[in-house]
C-alpha cells in the first residue's frame, strides 16, 4: 500500500497553527456555509420545489460550494461522489466507455437523462449524453441534483437508472488556470440590467497537450504510445425580461490522437463534438395556488469522427452525424392548503438526422425521423398525519414504436422529526435510439425497426435521519430490467441491434453527510450489490452487467476550513472488475487548498491522482490482444495532474 506524501501532513499542520484573524479579516471569508439539510430545496424529483427531506425519490444534491471544494471540473467526474455512481468514462474517448448506475454500466450514459436547468441534453442518435457531452465543465453552478433510479413518470424516456438536473446560477466572476499537460483555462461569468432586460453570460475556455502513455493495445496491435489532447468551448447567453427568459448554449469539444474506434493512430486520429441549443420559457401569470411555465426549445448535436482502420491503408475512416431536436412543454402546478400538490404537463418532440456522412455512404442512417408525445400527471398528499403519497402516471407515444406508461408510487412515513422511511416503486423506459432503429447494416450495424423499448422495474425502501447540518440515508433497491438493447449476430452474418438480454439486481447504498462543527467537515457513499443476475441468449458477445461493475464502490470526502484557508481531500474506490486487468481494489486520492485573500480575490491549488496511481477504466467490450493472446478491454487514465487558478469575484449590486 502506497502512503501519503509528506507534504500532505505539512499542509494539514499549517492550517491547524494558522494565527488568529481580525474581526475584518473573517469579513472576507468565502462561503462555506454548513447548510441546514432539512431546508436544502430539490426539483428533480417532483419539478416543483421541495424539501431534500421529503422528496418522494432517492435524492443526492451536491452543491457549488462543494463542487468548488473538492476541484471537480467536469459532471462525469462529479459522479464519482454520488451513491450508485461512477464514472468509467476514459480521458479521450466516449465511444465504448461507460457509466455506472447501481450496478449497471452502460456506454452512452443512455440509462440516465440529463437536464440543465430542466432542458434535456440528450441526443437522440445514441440517447445518451456522453458520446458528445461527456466533458461538460462546472463553472456557474448552484447545485447538482440526481435521482438515484427512474424517473420516467415524470422526464420520459433515458429517465431510467436515473435523472440528473444541472441548476445554473448568475454570478460575476472571472478565473484563469494553468497546469500539468501545459493546461490552460479562461473563464468568465457576469449579469446586468438595462431598461428591465436582464442579461447573463458566461464562457469557458480550457486547454491541454494530454498525457502520454506507453505500451498499449488497440484494435491494430500492441505496444503503442499516444497521448490525449484536448480543447473545449463553452458559453452561454441569456435574456430575461418580465416572464420570459431566452437562453443560448454552445458547446464544442475537440480531442486528438489516443483511441477513436478502439485504434491508436497519432497525428490522423479526431473526435470533434458540438452541441447548440436555443430555448424560450414563458412562466404564467396564474392565481395565487397555481403555477405554470411553457417552453420552446431548438437543440442540434454535430460529431465528426476519424481514423484509420487499418495502419496498411493510409486513408482515415471518416463519419460525420448531425442530429436535430424541437420540442415543446408545459409544466403546471396547483398546490392547495392542505399542502396537497397537483402537477399534470405535456411534451411533443420531432428529432431527426439530416445529416450522417460516413467515407463509404452519404447516408449510413436511413432517412427517418421521429415524433413523440408525451402526457403526465402527479398527485401528493397526506393519507394521515405522518403518512404522505405520492402517485403519478407519464403516457408516452413515439411514431417509430409505440405506446409506453411508465407508472410511480412512494409513500413517506415519518417517524419522527428527524427520522422517517421511504417505499418507492417506479417503471422507467428508455426508447431506441435513432441509431438503434435506422442505421444501415455494413456501415456500423444494421438497424432494427422492431425493436422494443428497454424497460425497468424499480422497488426501493430507505430509512433517512436529516437534521440539521447531518444526514444519514441507507436505501435498498430493486431493478428488474427488460430487453436491454444491443447488437447479435443474425444466421446469415449480419450485425443487427436487437432486444438481447435482461437482467435482475439488488444492492444496498449509503448517503452520509456530517459536519462536525464549524471546521470539519465529511460526507461518503457507499454501494453494495447484493446481486446481479444476466439472463443471456448463448453465444452473447459482450460482457454481462456484473462482469463490467464491481461489488462494492464507494467515496469518501473530507474538509477543514479554518479562517481564510479551506483545504478538501476525497477519495474514490471500487473493488474488482473482472473485465480489468489488475481486478484488485483501486482508489483514487485528490485534492484542493483555497485560499481566500479578501472579498474579491481567491486562489486555488488542486490535485488529481494525488499518488501518481497507474489505474485502467473498463470498455464494454475488447479493444485487441496484447502480445501473449490475453484480451484487453481497458483502457488507461491520467496520472497526476496539479492546477493553480485564481479567481476574482466582484461586487453583484
Amino acid at each position: 500500500m502506497q502512503t501519503i506524501r509528506p507534504s500532505l501532513y505539512i499542509i494539514s499542520l499549517s492550517l491547524l497553527t494558522s494565527p488568529v484573524m481580525s474581526a475584518d479579516d473573517m469579513d472576507y471569508l468565502f462561503s462555506l456555509p454548513l447548510e441546514d439539510l432539512t431546508q436544502v430545496q430539490v426539483t428533480v424529483a417532483n419539478r416543483f420545489e421541495e424539501s431534500f427531506a421529503g422528496a418522494p425519490a432517492s435524492v443526492t444534491v451536491i452543491t457549488g460550494n462543494e463542487i468548488e471544494r473538492m476541484g471537480v471540473r467536469t459532471l462525469t467526474e462529479l459522479f464519482n461522489y454520488v451513491p450508485g455512481f461512477q464514472s468509467y468514462m476514459s480521458p479521450n474517448e466516449s465511444n465504448r466507455s461507460m457509466i455506472l448506475s447501481r450496478g449497471l454500466a452502460d456506454i452512452y450514459g443512455r440509462n440516465l437523462l440529463l437536464m440543465i436547468d430542466g432542458r434535456r441534453i440528450n441526443d437522440e442518435y445514441t440517447g445518451g449524453f456522453t458520446y458528445a457531452d461527456h466533458l461538460i465543465g462546472l463553472k456557474n453552478i448552484k447545485q447538482v441534483e440526481f435521482i438515484r433510479g427512474p424517473g420516467s413518470a415524470l422526464y420520459g424516456s433515458n429517465a431510467f437508472s436515473g435523472v440528473i438536473n444541472v441548476i445554473t446560477e448568475k454570478r460575476k466572476e472571472a478565473e484563469i488556470s494553468v497546469g500539468s499537460n501545459n493546461a490552460k483555462s479562461v473563464y468568465a461569468s457576469s449579469f446586468s440590467d438595462f431598461n428591465g432586460v436582464a442579461v447573463d453570460s458566461w464562457v469557458n475556455l480550457y486547454r491541454d497537450d494530454g498525457d502520454g502513455y506507453n505500451g498499449l493495445t488497440d484494435k491494430n496491435g500492441f505496444n503503442k504510445s499516444t497521448q490525449d489532447p484536448r480543447q473545449i468551448v463553452e458559453g452561454k447567453l441569456g435574456l430575461e425580461y418580465k416572464r420570459n427568459r431566452l437562453v443560448m448554449e454552445y458547446m464544442r469539444t475537440e480531442l486528438s490522437d489516443f483511441y477513436v474506434g478502439r485504434r491508436i493512430n497519432n497525428n490522423v486520429n479526431q473526435d470533434n463534438t458540438q452541441r447548440i441549443s436555443v430555448s424560450v420559457q414563458h412562466a404564467f401569470d396564474l392565481p395565487e395556488s397555481w403555477s405554470g411555465t411553457a417552453k420552446l426549445g431548438y437543440m442540434r448535436h454535430d460529431r465528426d469522427e476519424q481514423f484509420l482502420i487499418t495502419p496498411t491503408n493510409p486513408t482515415p475512416f471518416y463519419f460525420n452525424w448531425q442530429q436535430d431536436t424541437s420540442e415543446a412543454q408545459a409544466d403546471f402546478n396547483y398546490l392547495t392548503n392542505s399542502n396537497h400538490q397537483l402537477a399534470f404537463g405535456a411534451y411533443l418532440g420531432y428529432m431527426d438526422i439530416p445529416v450522417s456522412k460516413s467515407s463509404i455512404s452519404e447516408n449510413f442512417v436511413l432517412d427517418e425521423s421521429r415524433r413523440t408525445l408525451g402526457i403526465y400527471l402527479q398527485d401528493q398528499f397526506d393519507l394521515l398525519d405522518k403518512l404522505r403519497l405520492t402517485a403519478g402516471l407519464r403516457y408516452d407515444n413515439y411514431s417509430d414504436f409505440g405506446d409506453s406508461y411508465n407508472p410511480r408510487l412512494a409513500l413517506l412515513y415519518q417517524l419522527r422529526e428527524s427520522d422517517s422511511v421511504k417505499f418507492m416503486y417506479g417503471r422507467a423506459f428508455r426508447a431506441p435510439s435513432l441509431g438503434d432503429l435506422y442505421d444501415k447494416e455494413g456501415v456500423i450495424s444494421g438497424g432494427n425497426l422492431f425493436l422494443n423499448p428497454v424497460t425497468v422495474d424499480t422497488y426501493e425502501l430507505a430509512f433517512q435521519h436529516v437534521q440539521d447540518n447531518n444526514s444519514l440515508i441507507l436505501t435498498w433497491f430493486y431493478n428488474d430490467y427488460r430487453d436491454f438493447i444491443t447488437t447479435r449476430t443474425t444466421n446469415i452474418g449480419q450485425t443487427i441491434f436487437d432486444n438481447v438480454y435482461d437482467n435482475q439486481t439488488q444492492g444496498l447504498e449509503l448517503d452520509v453527510i456530517w459536519r462536525f462543527n464549524i471546521s470539519w467537515s465529511a460526507r461518503a457513499g457507499y454501494t453494495y450489490i447484493i446481486s446481479s443476475e444476466t439472463d443471456a441468449p448463448p453465444g452473447f458477445s459482450f460482457s454481462k452487467p456484473e462482469e463490467l461493475a464491481p461489488q462494492s464502490y464507494g467515496n469518501v470526502v473530507v474538509n477543514f476550513k479554518r479562517y481564510k484557508w479551506n483545504w478538501n481531500i476525497s477519495m474514490v474506490w471500487h473493488d474488482g472488475i473482472s473485465v480489468l486487468q489488475d481486478s484488485g481494489t483501486k482508489a483514487l486520492l485528490n485534492s484542493k487548498l483555497l485560499y481566500q485573500f479578501n472579498a474579491h480575490w481567491k486562489m486555488g491549488f488542486d490535485i488529481k491522482n494525488l499518488l501518481d496511481d497507474e489505474y485502467a477504466t473498463p470498455q464494454n467490450q475488447p479493444i485487441g490482444q496484447d502480445q501473449i493472446g490475453n484480451s484487453i478491454q481497458e483502457m488507461p487514465s491520467r496520472g497526476r495532474e496539479l492546477f493553480v487558478s485564481l479567481q476574482y469575484k466582484w461586487d453583484s449590486n
